[in-house]
């Protein structure tokens, strides 16, 4: 039985391996901080929200990659575990476990939404060792994919023989899968409206419409969590620039994400790549 179950695996590959690759129109990263919230000692998930986002994504028509931060369910647990005397193994069970209660949320509003998700988490793509994708698979996801079905990747802890744990944040996955499949559009829904002269909580900040490699932006004073804050997200935006377009858009405001699929103009910011000696 078993070597009939290995046989049966193996020809599934070839016939994943022998499927063109999918063509994606969309990959789609739904920002921890759009989707979650901390309140006090409580990790909260921002359904309506969740929810609207996952209807605009359903009514726009188009198929997407969803990618999703983990919030307070990873960085704060991260953070939290960081600080205790225990066994390196036990804090990434601990952090596994945390990330999944809100990825299984995202996917029961998704599946109400009919967009027939699917997690992949990203240890399922990806082997680490010291803290690069030394390997990475898409087969399995490119074929759920091409059946209909919304993969649905998100942040999460994974084991690194090297540094012990990685943390792979949504942003990392989100460059390898634009790496890989050369998407028409990424677009990065946030709790602010784009990318800001300087830190948008000051008055004097101006949203910048576009932004490129060559501009000279200031993320003095801004939060910084475990994934690197808005300017790590920034750089791997940047590198993302350099296979497809970027926006970054507010996703608490209704619509926005709807347009920005269908290719409409809204309050945002584009990122891009300019390569010396070229014009955009």
């Amino acid at each position: 039985m078993q070597d009939l179950f290995a046989h049966d695996f193996k020809d599934i590959s070839k016939n994943i391996k022998k499927r063109a690759l999918i063509t994606f129109v969309l990959l789609i990263k739904l920002g921890g901080s759009v989707i979650t919230r901390k309140k006090e000692n409580e990790y909260v998930i921002e359904r309506d929200i969740l929810k609207r986002l996952a209807y605009e994504i359903k009514e726009s028509g188009k198929r997407a990659i969803v990618v999703h931060g983990a919030g307070p369910f990873g960085h704060r647990k991260v953070t939290e575990l960081l600080l205790k005397n225990q066994n390196e193994k036990n804090k990434i069970v601990e952090i596994q476990q945390s990330t999944r209660i809100l990825n299984t949320e995202v996917l029961k509003i998704f599946n109400d939404a009919e967009l027939n998700p699917i997690s992949f988490p990203p240890y399922s793509l990806f082997k680490f060792s010291s803290g690069k994708p030394v390997t990475k698979n898409f087969d399995f996801l490119n074929c759920y994919f091409k059946e209909g079905f919304t993969p649905v990747v998100y942040g999460d802890i994974c084991f690194d023989p090297e540094n012990e744990y990685h943390i792979c944040s949504g942003d990392e996955s989100m460059f390898e899968l634009a790496k890989f499949f050369r998407p028409k559009r990424a677009i990065f829904v946030a709790d602010v409206d784009g990318i800001f002269d300087r830190n948008p909580e000051n008055e004097k900040a101006k949203l910048l419409n576009q932004v490129s490699n060559d501009s000279k932006i200031s993320f003095r004073n801004e939060r910084v969590d475990v994934t690197g804050g808005m300017e790590g997200k920034f750089k791997t935006m940047i590198k993302i620039s350099k296979f497809c377009e970027v926006w970054i858009i507010n996703g608490k405001v209704k619509h926005r994400l709807l347009k920005t699929i269908n290719g409409k103009r809204v309050r945002g910011t584009e990122i891009f790549y300019e390569e010396k000696g070229r014009t955009r």
